[in-house]
């Protein structure tokens, strides 16, 4: 509420799924902008080589294969707020250039001919799950860039130090579900406890999968047992593979070798986002050697983040 109905640019920093943008949302209802478009943009899944049209636009002409003008992202949000999710994997060429529109406002298609800036009216609200200022010093993000976005810097704690809020985001996630699909699901006490002794390693966005998923495997009440195998593991913590798979399981040998490979999966995933709390994607998957989207798909498969 202090920083909504100024236009000085915001930081919002924090683990992956603590619920920066829709931290941006809300500051962007609060705002003197809230009529206006709410733009947001994910950084990390724009390819190098389009970043500059995506944001800034470019002509007809500008390069093969344009053949109208095109709008970018930042006219796309004229009028309103420009929320860059992922800021730190720019490319440093790209950096330069958002700089110079943070300060003036004015951007220049790609291909433009001559110089005929196109003034702009927006607010930029940034977000980062790493250290910029640590990024800066290592020469991987300009330091007055950083200096720019972060006016004003607000840090979002991850869900386990939040512990009041997880009742409260639960209830509302269920509550989001039971609208989507016309029912009424409730949630027990137990299985309330549950998810408050959870330590949520994916933070909001493991949460709502949680409910979504276990909300679509009952009837009635979400109890323990309809809760997220993740959960279920965590509270109920068993090295006796007897207790995890069934002895018709037990005698196939590949469905045995399967489980295996998806336990040793999840394990090290888990076991690098709690030690690299502010790890990227990006940086997840060259840990993990495997591809972005692959490292997409895993994360959802286990519920460690959104399709997005």
């Amino acid at each position: 509420k202090r920083f909504s109905p100024t236009d000085i640019p915001i930081l919002l920093q924090g683990e992956t799924g603590t619920g920066k943008e829709l931290f941006a949302k809300v500051i962007h209802s609060l705002s003197v902008r809230s009529n206006g478009p709410f733009v947001p943009v994910d950084c990390s899944a724009i390819p190098e080589s389009l970043i500059e049209s995506e944001l800034f636009g470019y002509e007809k002409g500008a390069f093969t294969g344009a053949s109208t003008r095109k709008e970018g992202l930042f006219e796309s949000a004229n009028m309103g707020t420009l929320f860059l999710d992922e800021i730190g994997n720019l490319p440093l060429s790209i950096q330069a250039k958002l700089l110079r529109v943070v300060q003036d406002h004015r951007i220049m298609r790609l291909g433009a001919k001559g110089y005929e800036p196109i003034p702009l009216n927006l607010r930029v609200v940034a977000a980062t799950n790493i250290d910029l200022k640590e990024a800066s010093d290592k020469g991987s993000f300009r330091l007055d860039l950083f200096y720019r976005i972060s006016v004003a810097a607000i840090t979002l704690p991850p869900l386990r130090e939040r512990h009041g809020d997880i009742q409260v985001l639960a209830k509302h996630f269920l509550e989001k579900c039971n609208i989507e699909f016309h029912r009424d699901i409730r949630i027990t006490d137990e299985a309330m406890n549950i998810l408050g002794r959870y330590q949520w390693p994916g933070n909001i966005r493991e949460l709502e999968n949680v409910i979504k998923s276990a909300f679509l495997i009952t009837n009635d009440f979400i109890r323990p047992n309809h809760l997220n195998k993740i959960i279920a593991e965590d509270e109920n913590p068993s090295t006796d593979v007897n207790d995890i798979i069934s002895y018709d399981d037990l005698t196939d040998i590949k469905n045995l070798k399967n489980h295996a490979v998806h336990e040793a999966e999840r394990e090290a995933i888990l076991r690098i986002m709690k030690e690299h709390p502010f790890i990227n994607k990006l940086q997840l998957a060259k840990l993990l050697k495997v591809d972005p989207k692959t490292l997409r798909s895993k994360l959802k498969k286990y519920g460690f983040d959104n399709p997005n």
